[in-house]
């Protein structure tokens, strides 16, 4: 009986054991996810440094018809200029040409290891349109005037994209559909309640979730 009872307590000890381990790793996960997209927005930062403004949230064709990706042009600060040099700006992103450098540039966006995407896909969208820290107006705005902090990239599993690809997020999806911002991640538990956001300053944030879903509050800055 002693026996029985000793080895009972012993699983009972593991399974507890178990779990802290999978809340320990679902954290360190969350954590690598944060400290990456906090690697992107201190690039952003320094592209506005050094250009006098973030980055353009694409490069368009003369019929406005988006081409390149922020992504792309990010390149050179996140130390991976000899793919920038590679890519061709007179080609579609998706030329077979370009496209011989997704893998290499998808281990720079694409390094939140329990997204489970492919290397060529990323979960990090930007927060772009009319008054948003892409927004060329906005930014002018912004460099004249003590404006907010305001959220420049979420996390969002379900519109995951092609790294190259020149697709975000609009602040109209982000702020109506409240489970944009990786509800898949959260419906396996990745994070547990929150999704990761990086600031116009470089700094991240975690985006708490509303009712079961995440929902980013006041997108312009107002937290």
């Amino acid at each position: 009986m002693r026996i029985s009872c000793s080895i009972a307590v012993c699983f009972l000890l593991l399974g507890m054991g178990g779990c802290r381990f999978k809340e320990v790793k679902k954290e360190s996960s969350a954590t690598i996810c944060r400290y990456h997209m906090h690697q992107i927005g201190l690039a952003l930062r320094t592209y506005k440094i050094r250009n006098g403004a973030f980055p353009p949230p694409f490069l368009a064709d003369k019929n406005g018809m988006p081409l390149h990706s922020w992504r792309v042009l990010l390149l050179p600060y996140l130390e991976a200029q000899h793919l920038y040099d590679r890519y061709d700006f007179s080609k579609p992103w998706n030329d077979p040409q370009n496209l011989e450098i997704a893998e290499e540039g998808g281990v720079i966006y694409n390094k939140c290891i329990s997204c489970d995407l492919p290397i060529i896909y990323t979960a990090i969208v930007a927060v772009v349109g009319e008054g948003t820290v892409w927004d060329v107006k906005q930014r002018i705005k912004r460099d004249n005037e003590n404006q907010p902090n305001s959220v420049m990239l979420v996390e969002a599993l379900q519109h995951k994209t092609h790294w190259m690809a020149p697709n975000d997020l609009n602040l109209k999806q982000v702020t109506d559909l409240e489970t944009v911002l990786i509800e898949g991640v959260h419906g396996s538990g990745l994070h547990g309640w929150y999704a990761n956001a990086v600031l116009e300053d470089g700094s991240t944030i975690k985006i708490a979730m509303r009712k079961g879903t995440p929902k980013l509050q006041n997108p312009l800055g107002k937290h």
